[in-house]
C-alpha cells in the first residue's frame, strides 16, 4: 500500500509540473525554409531527433496536449503528440536548427531545404533577413552575385541587407545599378536615405507654370491606385499593423489569463482526486488491519489453552476419527502440537471420559 502511494504522489507531482503548448506557428518560405515556433506556458529543455518520416521534438514535462495549428504555409504534413514530446511529419529531406527563446518561453525549429537555384537562394537570404541573421544573408548574396553577374535585383536586396548591417558596402552597390535597370529608383531612394549627398538627380528642363492654369486633383478612373493582393511586402505591414492594435493585445491576454485559469482548475481537480484515493486507502488498511486482528484473536484464545485441555480435545476428536491435519485445523495448533498431544496420551495411557 505504502508503495502504491509513493507511486500516485509521484504521479500526482508530474502532474503539477507539466508544461502545455499554447499554440504552434509555422510560417517562413514554404519553397525553402520553414520556421516551427511552440509557444510554451513555461520555460523548459527541448531537443529533436531527425526521425524516418520527420522529426521528433522531445519536451521535458509535456502533458501530451497538441493545439491545432495551419500548416498551409509550410512543408509540414502533420504535428502529432507522442510520449514526452511531439513528432512533426514530413516527406521532405530537411536539415534544421533549434533555440530556445526564455525571454518569450518559446522553441524555435528552423527547417531547410537544400537551395539550388536562385529563387530558392534569395528565398533563403530573405528568411534569413526576416530573423535578424544579417551576416548569413550578407554571405548568400555575395555567393548569389558571384554566380549571377549585373542582376541587379540581387544587388538591390543585398544593398538593403548591408544598410540593415550599418555596412559602407551598401553604397557601393547600389551605385552598381544603372538607370536604365528597373531597380535604379529604389536604389536612388535607398541612397538617399544613406547620405543625400550620393543621389544622382536628373536635369529637367524648366517648366513655365500658368497662373490662370487650374489643376484637376480628382483620381483618374483608369488608374487603379490599389496595391496587387499579393504583395508581400504590403500584407506583412499590414499584419504587423493589426498585431499593434489594442484591441488585438487584449485578445491575446484574455487568452493568457483564460489559460491561467484552466491551469488553476486542472491543478484543483488533480489534488481533490489525490486526496480523495489517500482517503480510500486509508480506508482499506483499516479494513485489512480489522480484519488480521480478528483472525489474530481467534488464534489467540485457542493457543492459551493449557496442555491438558488441548490433550483432552486431541484425544476426544481421535476417538471421533479426525486425521492429525484435521485436529490441528479445527483447533489452531500446529501439527506438531498435535502430535506432542498424542504422545502425552500414549504416556498417560488415554483420557477416560467424564461421564
Amino acid at each position: 500500500m505504502k508503495r502504491i502511494l509513493i507511486v500516485l504522489l509521484m504521479i500526482l507531482c508530474s502532474l503539477l509540473n507539466a508544461v502545455s503548448i499554447r499554440s504552434i506557428r509555422a510560417l517562413g518560405e514554404p519553397v525553402i525554409a520553414c520556421r516551427l515556433a511552440l509557444q510554451m506556458d513555461a520555460n523548459t529543455d527541448f531537443q529533436v531527433q531527425k526521425r524516418a518520416g520527420g522529426f521528433y521534438i522531445g519536451i521535458d514535462g509535456f502533458d501530451g496536449i497538441v493545439p491545432s495549428v495551419n500548416l498551409s504555409r509550410s512543408f509540414f504534413d502533420a504535428i502529432e503528440a507522442q510520449s514526452s514530446g511531439i513528432f512533426v511529419r514530413t516527406h521532405d529531406n530537411l536539415s534544421f536548427e533549434s533555440m530556445a527563446l526564455t525571454d518569450t518561453k518559446a522553441l524555435v525549429v528552423d527547417f531547410y531545404k537544400t537551395a539550388n537555384t536562385k529563387e530558392e537562394r534569395l528565398a533563403l537570404a530573405r528568411f534569413h533577413t526576416d530573423r535578424g541573421r544579417i551576416a548569413r544573408a550578407d554571405k548568400i548574396y555575395h555567393e548569389l552575385y558571384i554566380d549571377y553577374k549585373n542582376h541587379y535585383d540581387i544587388l538591390l536586396a543585398w544593398g538593403e541587407v548591408l544598410i540593415k548591417r550599418g555596412s559602407d558596402r551598401a553604397v557601393e552597390k547600389l551605385e552598381m545599378i544603372p538607370s536604365s535597370s528597373q531597380f535604379y529608383s529604389r536604389a536612388q531612394e535607398l541612397l538617399s536615405e544613406i547620405d543625400p549627398k550620393k543621389v544622382d538627380i536628373p536635369k529637367e528642363p524648366i517648366i513655365e507654370e500658368d497662373e490662370d492654369e487650374i489643376l484637376d486633383l480628382k483620381p483618374d478612373p483608369a488608374i487603379d491606385y490599389q496595391l496587387p493582393e499579393d504583395d508581400d511586402e504590403y500584407i506583412d505591414s499590414e499584419l504587423q499593423r493589426i498585431l499593434k492594435r489594442d484591441d488585438i493585445s487584449e485578445m491575446i491576454d484574455d487568452r493568457e489569463s483564460l489559460w491561467e485559469k484552466l491551469n488553476i482548475i486542472v491543478v484543483a481537480a488533480i489534488i481533490l482526486v489525490a486526496i480523495l484515493l489517500i482517503f480510500i486507502m486509508f480506508l482499506l488498511l483499516r479494513l485489512k488491519a480489522a480484519k488480521k486482528g480478528a483472525k489474530h484473536g481467534v488464534r489467540q484464545r485457542v493457543c492459551d489453552l493449557d496442555a491438558a485441555t488441548v490433550t483432552k480435545m486431541v484425544n476426544k476428536l481421535l476417538t471421533d476419527g479426525w486425521t492429525n491435519k484435521e485436529i490441528a485445523r479445527e483447533l489452531k495448533i500446529s501439527r506438531y502440537e498435535v502430535e506432542q498431544a498424542i504422545k502425552r496420551l500414549h504416556y498417560l495411557g488415554g483420557y477416560e471420559d467424564e461421564e
